[in-house]
């Protein structure tokens, strides 16, 4: 008792930096999947080709403070099928998103690499590096305004992108983008919803 009334002032700063640092605990949160993809493609004429992959996805969310967040995409491949190793199965660790999100009522503000979904991801669906706002989020009309820079190596069409430069083109692979997505929500039955972009290089 003696003890803990000598030194009741340093106990009690102890307790608030103690009651400080478990309050910031639980700031990040961890999310994550494990998935096993067993693929067996069979042609007329031709021995069927299996794939084994294995993929990892590790999905961080750090809070700032009551605005802003911080997330991440890390995402990890492997085939097991290790005699059949080409370039476009070693193993892979890729970050797929790094970006802050701000959110203020019903307007979400995201800067870094961000996932991008168009309508009914018609035009596009994966991830860009840049700045996006969001107007009226969970309102019955919304528009997200996005711009910034894509790698087409690494969209759907790299295939015809690696060929194009193996044929000489020197253009690089890096495009500016802009996106203006629309969106009309009067009920939960009925939506109507509009996409402009425009790629350039």
């Amino acid at each position: 008792d003696r003890l803990a009334a000598e030194f009741s002032e340093e106990l009690n700063n102890l307790g608030v930096r103690v009651s400080n640092l478990e309050s910031r605990i639980d700031n990040v949160k961890w999310e994550g999947k494990l998935q096993y993809e067993y693929t067996r493609t069979k042609v007329d004429g031709v021995d069927a080709q299996t794939e084994h992959d294995l993929k990892f996805r590790l999905e961080p969310t750090a809070t700032v403070n009551d605005h802003w967040k911080v997330k991440a995409r890390l995402d990890a491949a492997t085939n097991f099928k290790i005699d059949n190793h080409d370039d476009d199965h070693d193993d892979k660790i890729t970050l797929k998103r790094a970006y802050a999100e701000g959110t203020y009522g019903p307007t979400v503000v995201r800067l870094g690499k961000q996932p991008l979904f168009t309508e009914q991801g018609v035009l596009f669906d994966d991830d860009a590096s840049g700045a996006s706002v969001t107007l009226g989020t969970g309102k019955a009309v919304s528009a997200t305004l996005f711009a910034g820079r894509y790698n087409l190596k690494h969209s759907a069409w790299g295939d015809e992108v690696k060929e194009a430069i193996a044929n000489g083109y020197t253009g690089g692979t890096a495009v500016s983008m802009q996106l203006l997505n629309l969106n009309w929500d009067p009920s939960e039955k009925f939506h109507v919803g509009a996409d402009y972009m425009r790629l350039t290089n």
